[in-house]
């Protein structure tokens, strides 16, 4: 196996098997390309390279690509992410901060889910009074002539 590469961490039996970004994306469901973007944005500081400097995700990296793209989906922006990772850099020092950050992203999420699940009743609502057999008359949700 390769020396890492300045900055990185050596890998430890702990952290084999090491997955190739095509297997990452596979068990994920990310795609290789917003992988590889992650990393070019400096996601993942301490990520193995093998030979010709090909990502080698282990376990660990595999559960940090998850949180990233968590992180990202409930909208934290890449500057905050940037910021998260920082601040995981450095360990126990930082955990009250990193933890306010996620319970901050957990509340995002859990308002964007309950607006979702508001909007997904209204469209069954509507959906059940527009099924085949109904009458105009009897469909409250119609644009008035």
């Amino acid at each position: 196996m390769d020396e890492p590469n300045e900055g990185q961490q050596a890998i430890d039996d702990a952290a084999l098997p090491l997955l190739s970004i095509s297997e990452v994306s596979e068990k994920t469901g990310i795609s290789a390309f917003t992988i590889r973007y992650y990393d070019k944005c400096g996601f993942f500081p301490n990520l193995y390279r093998g030979k010709n400097k090909v990502r080698c995700f282990s376990y660990n990296d595999l559960m940090w690509l998850r949180l990233v793209d968590a992180l990202r989906k409930s909208g934290l922006s890449i500057e905050g992410i940037k910021y998260f990772v920082r601040l995981s850099l450095q360990g126990n020092r930082s955990l009250s901060e990193q933890y306010a950050i996620l319970e901050n992203q957990e509340t995002v999420l859990e308002y964007q889910l309950a607006e979702i699940q508001e909007s997904l009743n209204v469209l069954h609502e509507a959906k059940a009074q527009k099924e085949p057999g109904q009458s105009a008359a009897e469909a409250g949700y119609a644009i008035r002539h």
